[in-house]
């Protein structure tokens, strides 16, 4: 199965019916799902979303994405995966390294951790222009 990584303004414009991406984040949600693909996202894109949520929207909004994120997680359709501080440093380490490579330091983390999401990410997402810079 392939996977995807969301990042937060993906879950943000997901739950924000009033995001300006709204649409298109439902849409790519769609098409992904459709296309059989599985997402994977972060404890630290966890903790970003949230925060926005609760401040952009509502607390109401932020735990009813919680309770979205633990069904999709217990249902095997989102893998949570737990940044720590020595995938951090390594991640740091290969930021650093590669100044000439346009990926973000979440997404560093994310290759470092052996997932491997790195063309996928960038063909699904930045080459159909789902990220934002």
């Amino acid at each position: 199965m392939s996977q995807a990584f969301v990042d937060t303004w993906a879950w943000v414009a997901l739950v924000d019916k009033k995001d300006s991406d709204h649409e298109k984040a439902k849409s790519a949600n769609k098409k992904l799902l459709d296309q059989g693909y599985s997402f994977v996202t972060t404890n630290f894109v966890f903790s970003e979303t949230v925060t926005i949520l609760r401040y952009r929207v509502s607390y109401a909004a932020a735990i009813k994405y919680r309770q979205m994120l633990n069904e999709m997680v217990d249902g095997g359709l989102v893998k949570l995966v737990r940044i720590t501080e020595a995938h951090e440093k390594e991640a740091w380490q290969i930021f650093e390294k590669y100044n000439d490579q346009d990926f973000s330091y979440l997404i560093t983390q994310m290759q470092n951790r052996g997932r491997s999401l790195l063309k996928g990410i960038q063909r699904k997402f930045i080459g159909e222009n789902f990220c934002r810079s």
